[in-house]
């Protein structure tokens, strides 16, 4: 009797143990599996952030022409900004299936400092928090006023919420 007792012993000793080795890996898969997720979401934030970039420098609304419409780089006309601003806000759903949830500024750093916000949408419609993950880029641009002819130093902002 005491010989299958002994046995018995051992053997539910060895599923115990065999349990808490299982539980120790499905835990670190877990743990594995989490930190591949997070970077898999920063990655894919920081591809929307640069396509949302994209997208926001070439909108016809703001980009610098000359002649025949000939578009200049990298330029944003500034009545156009300023004019595309009231635009993007009075047609808000088009703009949403362009920008998604972001904000979407001008700055001008040169002769005089001025920001202009063209687009602004969070998840939860607050103003972001210090929680709100976020990728934000900068695009350097020159800034043209076509009345003068004179071209100003500005940086265009895309913070893309996720």
């Amino acid at each position: 009797m005491s010989k299958a007792q002994i046995q018995m012993t051992e053997t539910i000793a060895i599923l115990i143990i065999f349990f808490i080795l299982v539980m120790f890996g499905i835990i670190f898969f877990s743990q594995i599996q989490r930190s591949t997720f997070e970077q898999r979401s920063t990655t894919a934030a920081g591809e929307r952030a640069i396509s949302t970039a994209l997208r926001a420098t070439f909108l016809p609304e703001l980009v610098c022409t000359k002649g025949d419409n000939v578009e200049i780089r990298d330029c944003i006309d500034v009545t156009k900004l300023k004019a595309a601003a009231a635009v993007i806000k009075e047609h808000e759903d088009y703009y949403f299936d362009i920008f998604q949830y972001a904000t979407v500024r001008v700055e001008q750093y040169y002769p005089v400092e001025t920001t202009y916000l063209l687009y602004s949408r969070t998840r939860d419609g607050n103003p972001p928090n210090e929680l709100t993950t976020k990728a934000t880029t900068p695009v350097p641009v020159s800034l043209l006023d076509p009345f003068t002819g004179e071209h100003y130093f500005g940086v265009l902002f895309i913070e893309v919420y996720t």
